[in-house]
């Protein structure tokens, strides 16, 4: 089904919305109530080409909590 719909017409805005989605509700799991606070990490590298290519279809209230870090292995 998910293969059917990707190459389908705007399978790949359908996929992006759809991983963002994900990404927003796994981040939010360590979140209880509104004081809560917790610390997220993404560690797969391709994250930074999929944000730069779908940043507009995330949260604001999410992007400006975003932070990049850099590391070296």
């Amino acid at each position: 089904q998910i293969s059917s719909r990707v190459h389908s017409a705007n399978g790949n805005r359908w996929y992006g919305w759809t991983t963002v989605c994900s990404i927003v509700q796994m981040s939010m799991r360590g979140m209880r109530s509104a004081d809560d606070q917790c610390d997220v990490w993404i560690l797969d590298a391709q994250f930074g080409r999929f944000f730069n290519k779908n940043q507009n279809t995330f949260p604001a209230w999410w992007v400006e909590a975003l932070q990049e870090e850099e590391w070296q292995l």
